[in-house]
């Protein structure tokens, strides 16, 4: 019975009736009693019909590792239910309308009002690998966002107003997700970012003015001291006493005896002075005297 009234209501909603529980009484046949009986008020009617629309929906659960794939698997689970049950999605958003601007005029309702939520726990699932590491009221932000993309209003804003097809919305709203969900990676702590840990490598040794230059004098000084040792070595001996037999002999050096001595020379006598009439004529004074 519940079956055949659920699918009489939804049938009527295809044409455009949102039915009290008398007018389904009515156009399914039964007695209002047995209607009353399923359900109490339309309320409970809508949400009925709503849950029959959504089905596996409402039962979704993904064993994904990260929240960006949970995420997009119900997206691209939920939206083609969207489109398949669209009427009476659109009329279970009417009645909720109505009743809040009821409640909004004229108090609280008499019978108890349409309640809407189903999405909160299933975003609450998808988004579960982000728990721990973010805090609650960064979780608790991260679902706000996503529920801003999640919906039967979502769908109707995009196909209506922007007049978009399936794969389009689809495609809008899982681009869209996935920079809420980058951007909540950016807000972890850097710690849990990666799950190896971090190797902090060894910063290189500054090398104060000069030690560069000192030290390439002493590698020059031990080349040469090895450079000499390996001439004056016994394996190299031989070959340095023909290099020496070759070489041309110098001339010696003068013995102090055969230098002059400059003092001595000094302390000589001099030559004894002439006269001047004792010397002999020279050529000039030969020559006559002119006239």
């Amino acid at each position: 019975m519940r079956k055949m009234l659920l699918t009489t209501a939804m049938e009527m909603m295809a044409r455009g009736i949102t039915p009290s529980i008398a007018e389904l009484a009515e156009a399914a046949d039964v007695s209002r009693a047995t209607a009353y009986r399923y359900f109490a008020t339309q309320g409970e009617l809508v949400s009925a019909i709503v849950g029959e629309s959504l089905g596996p929906i409402l039962d979704w659960h993904s064993d994904a590792p990260t929240a960006a794939e949970r995420v997009d698997a119900l997206f691209c689970a939920t939206y083609p239910r969207l489109e398949q049950y669209e009427v009476p999605l659109r009329a279970a958003i009417q009645l909720s309308l109505q009743q809040i601007a009821q409640q909004g005029a004229s108090g609280p309702a008499a019978e108890r009002p349409f309640v809407r939520g189903f999405r909160i726990k299933r975003l609450r699932s998808a988004a579960a690998p982000l728990q721990g590491k973010l805090d609650e009221a960064q979780f608790d932000r991260v679902v706000q966002a996503l529920s801003l993309l999640y919906g039967t209003e979502v769908f109707l804003v995009l196909k209506d107003i922007w007049h978009l097809e399936l794969d389009q919305i689809l495609d809008v709203v899982r681009w869209t997700a996935g920079a809420v969900l980058q951007r909540a990676e950016r807000e972890m702590p850097v710690a849990q970012k990666t799950s190896a840990p971090t190797i902090r490598r060894p910063r290189p040794v500054r090398k104060a003015a000069g030690i560069g230059v000192a030290a390439k004098r002493v590698e020059k000084l031990a080349k040469e001291r090895a450079a000499q040792t390996a001439a004056t070595s016994p394996v190299d001996k031989p070959a340095k006493d023909a290099a020496v037999k070759s070489r041309p002999a110098m001339p010696a050096k003068p013995k102090a005896a055969e230098v002059p001595d400059v003092a001595k020379a000094a302390r000589a006598p001099a030559a004894p002075i002439v006269p001047r009439a004792a010397r002999p004529p020279t050529l000039r004074a030969r020559r006559k005297p002119s006239r």
